[in-house]
């Protein structure tokens, strides 16, 4: 389905439930090609999403020229969220360095938000293919950089990330041995076990059962998140191994609820 159908498809269907959302655009769209978006911002008088990758905004001497393409299509800089785009980072180096001038930049607009979205989970080449089983870490940089903003523009920029995944497009697909991308304050945790000699994924309550009695486990257990009440569920072998999609949900799902808890007043600094 093309962009164009998609988006009108999209208004359509969430305009009789009176669901509000704000469609996307980047900066290097031209103003005159965005007449869908010009309609469907007027009719539902709705905001929009502006978009920019890192490089972009660095080449950015201030934000006239994205308040200049989101006032053609009708729509104030008020009623605006800017995502700036950071993608992967893959150094521990100061990382600062990559946001500070687009930042800088962007905040001069009066934005109704500003967020910043990166990601660090390593691509499908960081995985060997090894069947054995094993426990790795893998530190999250986006943690570092955030507290770096968070110390710089207190209040000003929101945060984004990519989750347990790559920011990058997604590998191709095959059927995973069992797994589960585990989100911890400074680390992700890869809990990684072979199949069961019938090809299943019997395993998975050996996985879950390891990490249950790891210090990964949450202090609230099963009661942190849904995810890991799925996990719990699995350890006792009360449900069933489950498949990659499964396992993916009960990882986001743990991840997201470690975001929103780091995020607190009194949480740690992400």
């Amino acid at each position: 389905m093309a962009p164009r159908e998609a988006l009108l498809l999209l208004g359509a269907q969430l305009e009789p439930l009176h669901h509000a959302f704000r469609p996307v655009v980047h900066p290097e769209e031209d103003p005159d090609g965005l007449d869908d978006i010009r309609q469907l911002v007027g009719r539902h008088q709705m905001g929009v999403c502006l978009r920019l990758d890192r490089s972009y905004a660095s080449n950015l001497g201030d934000s006239r020229s994205l308040v200049e393409q989101i006032d053609a299509i009708g729509v104030p800089a008020e009623r605006a969220d800017v995502v700036l785009d950071c993608g992967f980072i893959c150094s521990a180096a100061d990382p600062a360095i990559g946001v500070s001038g687009p930042l800088s930049h962007l905040l001069d607009g009066a934005w109704q938000s500003v967020t910043v979205a990166v990601g660090s989970f390593p691509g499908p080449a960081f995985f060997d293919g090894r069947l054995t089983r094993r426990v790795i870490s893998i530190p999250r940089l986006e943690v570092a950089l955030w507290e770096k903003i968070r110390q710089r523009w207190p209040g000003a920029v929101d945060y984004g990330d990519y989750g347990v995944d790559h920011p990058g497009p997604p590998p191709d697909e095959a059927r995973p041995v069992p797994n589960l991308r585990y989100t911890t304050p400074e680390h992700w945790r890869l809990y990684q076990w072979p199949k069961d000699a019938f090809g299943g994924h019997s395993t998975f309550h050996q996985l879950c059962q390891s990490l249950v009695r790891s210090s990964d486990w949450p202090q609230d257990g099963p009661a942190f998140s849904w995810g890991d009440q799925q996990i719990a569920l699995a350890a006792c072998e009360r449900i069933g191994p489950g498949s990659g999609s499964e396992w993916k949900a009960y990882a986001v799902s743990h991840h997201l609820a470690a975001i929103v808890d780091s995020l607190q007043p009194d949480g740690s600094a992400e």
